[in-house]
């Protein structure tokens, strides 16, 4: 009786099982999507990878469509000729797309697509960060501009997030920009630098920008300031007091950028030059060597042109110009020799050192006689010359020298000698 019983029971549950089997055979289960981030970030270079995880995929396919639905993949097979973009497979329900090298223009939307019908679809937004760069490709830069001119310094730089500008100047020290940093209170792109100097110039500071975004790495440049001035001329004469037969000694500085390319003594609007017997010399003194002229504080470079005249003439007193020039201008300055007068009863000032060394390089260089020479060689020279010079020598001593009596013992002398 109890076998009976449980044969029955058995035969009941087995029915039971197969109709829970036919129905569920012919059930469909639809495809699904798993919960998977919606938003991926990624630094430009890097690689990738959005997330599609398909449930109950069956039969169908899943396709990955761009930015412009424009298909990139077809199951597990790449249907485009860019080699960066392939299907990953970590797991069986998984149907991501890799993107190696990602670049900007990679930034969108992508949609992660079964073909049922209707269509089912995932997005996915895309975003690629990306470094500061510049605009252009050069390392440094160098700005010219003209002293007094308004300048803007420009660093163009792209990057996402959009990058933020700050600007700073480098101390110069010995030619090179030093760590001595000056930060500048100028945030964006441009650096504005208003009625520019020499002082301003890369001869003092190296401007540097620098951007940032917080994706590394951080980018900076260098830019060099050109300030290109005219000559700045300051001329000098030595000693303060000059008399006929002492020598004179006129000093032109010329400090400019760009240098110096002209620069000479005029009178008269006639161009000085040295001349065969010496008496005058025009000579280049400059303390930089090689004929370029030596550097200036203010920035840019100053050459020295000396004008030396030996024995001093009437003709040689009046107004002088240094003319110097370079690229920005020219610029002109004057002076004047003054003959010094000493007045009636008044002894004849003692010679300054200067004046005594111009007065013996004078005499070295043309062995003109002075009064005590002619009284020395008194031996070698006619009576009647010597007598004029002694005459001569005798009214120095008792009074002043009237100029016109100067002149005439100068010839005197001078016709002795030869």
């Amino acid at each position: 009786m109890a076998t009976k019983a449980t044969s029955v029971a058995v035969k009941f549950l087995s029915a039971i099982v197969a109709v829970v089997w036919k129905l569920t055979s012919g059930m469909r289960t639809e495809p699904s999507f798993a919960t998977t981030p919606e938003n991926v970030t990624a630094f430009s270079g890097q690689n990738a990878v959005l997330p599609c995880t398909v449930n109950h995929l069956g039969k169908y396919k899943v396709v990955w469509l761009d930015q412009n639905s424009f298909p990139l993949t077809f199951d597990e097979r790449r249907v485009i000729d860019d080699l960066r973009f392939s299907v990953v497979r970590p797991y069986i329900r998984d149907w991501n797309l890799m993107i190696r090298g990602v670049r900007p223009g990679d930034t969108g939307q992508y949609t992660c697509t079964v073909n049922t019908e209707p269509v089912l679809s995932k997005l996915i937004n895309f975003d690629v960060k990306v470094s500061p760069r510049f605009l252009d490709q050069s390392t440094n830069q160098l700005v010219v501009a003209q002293e007094g001119d308004t300048v803007v310094l420009s660093c163009n730089v792209t990057g996402k997030p959009e990058p933020e500008v700050t600007w700073q100047r480098r101390v110069v020290s010995g030619g090179k920009a030093s760590y001595a940093v000056e930060s500048l209170a100028t945030l964006g792109p441009q650096l504005v630098i208003k009625n520019a100097s020499r002082n301003s110039s890369y001869f003092h500071f190296v401007y540097e920008c620098l951007a940032n975004n917080g994706i590394p790495p951080a980018v900076n440049r260098q830019i060099r300031l050109a300030v290109h001035y005219a000559p700045d001329v300051a001329v000098t004469v030595r000693p303060s007091r000059l008399r006929l037969g002492h020598a004179a000694e006129l000093e032109c500085s010329a400090a400019a950028f760009p240098v110096v390319d002209d620069v000479f003594w005029e009178r008269r609007r006639q161009r000085l030059a040295s001349t065969d017997d010496g008496r005058k010399v025009v000579e280049r003194v400059d303390d930089g060597g090689g004929g370029g002229g030596a550097p200036v504080d203010g920035g840019g470079v100053v050459v020295t042109l000396r004008l030396l005249i030996r024995a001093l003439g009437a003709v040689d007193f009046g107004d002088y110009a240094c003319v110097a020039s370079n690229s920005v201008g020219t610029r002109r300055k004057s002076v004047a020799i003054v003959e010094h007068m000493v007045s009636e009863g008044q002894h004849q000032a003692t010679p300054s050192k200067r004046e005594s060394a111009l007065q013996a390089m004078t005499s070295e260089r043309l062995s003109l006689p002075t009064p005590g020479d002619v009284r020395r060689d008194s031996n070698k020279m006619s009576p009647s010359r010597l007598t004029v010079s002694e005459k001569s020598l005798a009214s120095d001593r008792r009074r002043s020298w009237h100029p016109a009596i100067l002149m005439c013992c100068f010839a005197r002398l001078l016709t002795a000698y030869l």
